[in-house]
């Protein structure tokens, strides 16, 4: 399967969805079968619309530096800031529970995730 290819990206984001939505189901789920729910749905859907969105953010991070150096540190900090701030805001308006526990594994993934790209991106 093609890393750029319609499929790969949308099993991807399903896999997000299913992992990522499944943790914060996990995690908020003590508080509340509600909150559970609530949550897990929100950050699935988070999930799947980040990794879509992770590698156009990384690509247009990049190609505002001009150093090597820049690109490598500030592209997967930017990317991740940016992605964060959006799904922390979004448990901050439904009211999750633990919002630094869904969020925290996601963020840290992410952030190697882009780190990765932006590598693959330098090297060319």
């Amino acid at each position: 399967m093609n890393k750029t290819s319609l499929r790969y990206k949308l099993v991807s984001s399903l896999g997000a969805f299913a992992l990522w939505g499944g943790w914060s189901f996990y995690i908020n789920n003590k508080v509340s079968y509600k909150d559970g729910v609530v949550s897990g749905i929100l950050q699935g859907i988070s999930s799947a619309f980040v990794t879509l969105m992770l590698v156009y953010l990384v690509t247009f991070y990049a190609n505002q530096f001009t150093r090597k150096q820049m690109k490598i540190t500030l592209t997967p900090v930017l990317s991740v800031t940016t992605t964060g701030l959006l799904v922390v805001f979004a448990h901050l308006l439904v009211g999750t529970p633990s919002i630094f526990w869904t969020v925290f594994p996601m963020i840290i993934t992410g952030y190697f995730f882009s780190l990765f790209t932006v590598l693959a991106i330098t090297r060319e």
